[in-house]
């Protein structure tokens, strides 16, 4: 019995047990200063992760009677600051350049599972569905290449 690699079903399911809570906890990090920043009600906290709707997500100016009419843009620019911001997560818990794409995947399918259940409805709001794959795709992106020239070419001596 050798030593455990980045392919072993135990490895993963570790690795996903730290890194899922930790992107979510970033996420709520993150969508705490933007309903700070735009001063929204702290009632609405809960869910910033999880609009998608098409009322809960276009950047629209609301009436002027609703305190939380940057509710919307609040919960994009949530999800467009934590997904690069992801990338420290993939560096410091998957290690592995090969391994990068396959969590980036994971999260974002697993953020797509969790607003089914929290919101109990399909999202069709096509907004939130480029924002997903555009910041999925440079979660992958970013996260390869931060392993590959921080990590895996660190590792490369060079004679002299």
């Amino acid at each position: 019995m050798g030593h455990p690699t980045d392919d072993d079903t135990v490895v993963i399911l570790r690795k996903l047990a730290y890194f899922i809570p930790s992107f979510y906890a970033l996420y709520y990090a993150v969508a705490l200063v933007y309903v700070l920043g735009f001063d929204l009600p702290m009632s609405r906290f809960g869910y910033v992760p999880f609009n998608f709707e098409d009322d809960d997500f276009k950047p629209l100016k609301r009436d002027d009677g609703e305190t939380d009419r940057e509710l919307p843009l609040a919960s994009w620019l949530a999800l467009v600051t934590t997904m690069p911001l992801t990338t420290v997560l993939i560096f410091f818990i998957v290690k592995n350049t090969r391994k990068a794409w396959d969590y980036a995947m994971t999260i974002s399918f697993t953020h797509l599972v969790a607003c089914i259940i929290v919101r109990q409805a399909f999202p069709t709001n096509w907004i939130w569905w480029v924002t997903m794959a555009v910041t999925t795709f440079m979660l992958s992106s970013l996260g390869e290449m931060s392993i590959y020239y921080l990590h895996d070419m660190k590792e490369i001596q060079l004679e002299q």
